[in-house]
């Protein structure tokens, strides 16, 4: 475990890593991880893309009343969605008693891994690069430290045990 005994949130873009790396941080350092993403499909049986189909506020309040109860359940590892940043009441929560790391994956990466058949592509092929750039800075300023996710997943994994054993 990290020398603080932290809980750890990851934050970023969607396709930036933070479901694969929780999971190996958390058999790294044998602690307890979530999905938030997981957790809404678990508790509302719906994904959040069906959840999003809603509307976007309605997505987010599921979005900000399940990381409340998540936060309350005390995991080490919280993997977030891509869009949790949007709203600051998120990371207020998360932000306590948290480590926050942002994952910073280039988006040209992203975009090779995604599939742009999706509606959310075909509409707007420039569309991630847009969330992105809207996101970035918050990205920045709620993070305590900022991962670049640009090689081997395990090298982003190796280089934030580090961090936190560093700390």
């Amino acid at each position: 475990m990290n020398k603080q005994n932290k809980n750890i949130a990851l934050i970023g873009m969607t396709g930036s890593g933070k479901t694969t790396i929780s999971r190996l941080l958390s058999q790294k350092l044998n602690c307890e991880y979530i999905d938030v993403d997981d957790y809404i499909k678990d508790k509302y049986n719906q994904s959040s893309a069906e959840l999003f189909k809603q509307g976007d506020d309605y997505f987010r309040c599921i979005e900000h009343q399940s990381i409340s109860e998540i936060v309350d359940l005390s995991p080490r590892i919280i993997a977030t969605g891509g869009g949790v940043v949007e709203r600051k009441g998120n990371m207020e929560l998360l932000k306590k008693d948290r480590v926050i790391i942002f994952l910073n994956r280039p988006v040209d990466s992203i975009m090779k891994d995604m599939d742009l058949s999706r509606p959310l592509f075909k509409k707007d092929p420039d569309r991630l690069y847009k969330i992105f750039d809207k996101r970035y800075n918050l990205y920045k300023d709620y993070s305590d430290i900022e991962i670049l996710n640009d090689g081997a997943i395990n090298e982003a994994v190796d280089k934030l045990i580090h961090y936190l054993t560093n700390m």
